[in-house]
């Protein structure tokens, strides 16, 4: 077998995505020469690409060892790291490979990314302006930027990293949902608006872009518009809780009650434990209660005994009762608020 030849096969194999056969070859070279670093490194991609980040991080290390000044094995090894969520490692990768190449823009990027993921805006946003310094012509880059300027309420700055991204491509519809959030977070609406029929025009399978869509119809009073964006979302992925709340929230506003409750139980359906919907149904429910019990003309020391003996006979005050138009009603709302309840108890 010759080597180098075997190389070039598996990297066209790597390229095109076919990571099992680019792997079987890469193998077939370790037989021969196990210090081989280009397949000791690509192996541990391909196993990252296969989510086996374990014998991803034992190949590229392995490959450090025979060559510890390539750029770009730090920057692989930091994404491996990132994924499993050891961010300082990772962050300590990408600086190795920015020291060894500091016009990497790729280790700038993800750099960037992982300082975001722990919060460091600052930090990231120096990143991704000197990754796109490098690279003035990179989406992905303007986007993470556009974000992280988002995070610090930078929304002006956000707005036009995102439209810059729209110049550089403006068929890719993330850039005008992400810009439609924005616009929204400063209450431009109608731009919002726009903005998320755009995405979805690009993408029409795009929950995130209907539920938002509905999220700004409603902010507008348009309650029929918000309630359809909602429908279709959860109709693309039945399995969306909030976008569930949103549409409850609607039609709650519109008066459909049984509805509303309907779609804060979908929500329990999908998980017991949300506790916003359980919030959310049961201030549905309190709101339309009306007068039943009426204990104003009890005989006082009626009900002394039962009170005594233990029983769960409870008084409703005045101005309680008149939310509640029977002992359904009632028990409903208490389920509901001593489910909350549970589900806020910590173990000691």
């Amino acid at each position: 077998m010759n080597v180098n030849k075997a190389i070039q096969l598996a990297h066209e194999h790597f390229q095109t995505g076919n990571f099992q056969q680019a792997a079987h070859i890469y193998k077939k070279i370790l037989k021969r020469e196990p210090n081989n670093f280009d397949a000791l490194h690509f192996l541990g991609v391909i196993y990252f690409q296969l989510g086996n980040n374990d014998l991803a991080i034992q190949y590229i290390k392995k490959a450090l060892q025979f060559n510890p000044n390539i750029p770009e094995i730090y920057n692989n090894l930091g994404n491996i790291l990132q994924s499993q969520g050891n961010l300082n490692s990772a962050i300590e990768c990408y600086q190795k490979a920015l020291k060894l190449n500091p016009t990497f823009c790729d280790a700038y990027f993800n750099l960037g990314n992982t300082l975001r993921s722990q919060g460091h805006l600052d930090g990231a946003i120096e990143c991704y302006q000197k990754a796109i310094q490098l690279n003035p012509n990179d989406i992905d880059t303007y986007i993470d930027l556009g974000i992280a300027f988002q995070g610090k309420g930078q929304f002006d700055n956000a707005i036009a990293c995102y439209q810059k991204a729209i110049q550089l491509n403006p068929k890719f519809h993330g850039a005008y949902f992400n810009l439609g959030n924005a616009l929204r977070s400063q209450e431009h609406l109608d731009g919002a608006i726009e903005y998320y029929q755009k995405a979805i025009q690009l993408n029409p399978n795009f929950t995130d872009a209907y539920n938002n869509l509905g999220i700004a119809f409603q902010g507008k009073g348009q309650f029929d518009n918000a309630i359809a964006c909602y429908q279709k979302a959860i109709q693309l992925n039945p399995n969306l809780p909030d976008t569930y709340i949103n549409l409850g929230n609607a039609l709650k506003k519109q008066g459909n009650l049984d509805e509303a409750v309907a779609a804060f139980d979908r929500v329990l359906a999908i998980n017991t434990q949300y506790v916003k919907a359980r919030l959310a149904k049961c201030m549905t429910i309190l709101p339309n209660m009306l007068e039943e019990y009426d204990f104003s003309k009890g005989i006082r020391g009626k009900y002394a005994k039962r009170y005594a003996e233990g029983t769960n006979v409870v008084v409703i005050e005045p101005d309680v009762a008149k939310f509640f138009p029977d002992h359904d009603a009632v028990n409903q709302a208490l389920r509901s608020l001593s489910e909350i309840i549970k589900s806020q108890k910590k173990p000691a």
